[in-house]
């Protein structure tokens, strides 16, 4: 049973109206679809036309790319404004999907340890040296807006820098923890600030609760006005109130 793996969606064109099944690719085993990869590589493998009237067809799921032997082993990828990147039940879903095609349950031991996640439109440069370079090889901290999440998903990510972000009380360092972190000004935040929120609610922790309310409103303002712009305005805010 082979490992890469495919579904079928039933997809009808917003532009006009012919309903058609289209095959997107979830798992692509690079040892057993090498053309796929480069697929992935030229940014083509998800790109389909409406065969009616030849519209792009909006396919953009998330990926697990498996490389037997290299590192990292397991490779997901989608895109930035998919917020945490995979749903965790999408994750496990997908990943027992590899599992069960390979018939290797010694998979889920190697999980925690030989995974990483990237943004999908990084993986082109990501992966233009592969197969002729191993990943291992390749430089992960070449890409700054990902430069601390080296072989990390994207929660852990968070959840360490977030606490270097919350361990300062000084503003200017926290703007450069967010110049470092740019994940921070995207839409990825917002489910971990928002689990944070619940948990502290449910602690009835009152004073961390609104430290975490009054920096989910920052770094929201600051995506459309920067960092420094959007702490000045809550400070106003904040004395106008007081």
């Amino acid at each position: 049973m082979p490992n890469s793996y495919s579904a079928e969606i039933d997809y009808s064109c917003e532009s006009c109206g012919r309903d058609t099944t289209v095959q997107t690719w979830l798992i692509i085993d690079a040892a057993e679809k090498p053309d796929l990869i480069e697929q992935v590589k030229n940014e083509t493998l998800h790109k389909l036309d409406c065969p009616g009237c030849g519209e792009p067809i909006p396919l953009d799921p998330p990926l697990l790319l498996y490389f037997l032997g290299d590192e990292p082993r397991f490779l997901y990828a989608s895109r930035q404004q998919d917020g945490t990147g995979f749903p965790e039940d999408m994750i496990q879903e997908i990943f027992d999907e590899l599992v069960e095609s390979s018939g290797d349950q010694e998979l889920k031991d190697q999980y925690h340890h030989h995974q990483a996640w990237v943004l999908k439109e990084d993986l082109p440069d990501r992966l233009k040296d592969y197969p002729n370079k191993p990943l291992r090889e390749f430089d992960w901290t070449a890409y700054p807006a990902l430069k601390q999440c080296e072989m990390l998903m994207v929660d852990d990510y968070l959840q360490m820098v977030m606490t270097d972000y919350f361990g300062t009380p000084d503003w200017n360092q926290k703007e450069l923890i967010t110049e470092k972190a740019p994940l921070l000004l995207t839409p990825a935040i917002e489910p971990w600030l928002e689990a944070q929120e619940e948990a502290f609610q449910e602690m009835g922790n009152d004073q961390n609760l609104q430290i975490i309310r009054d920096h989910l409103e920052i770094l929201t303002r600051a995506r459309e006005v920067g960092y420094y712009e959007a702490v000045l305005e809550f400070q106003q805010k904040q004395e106008e109130l007081n």
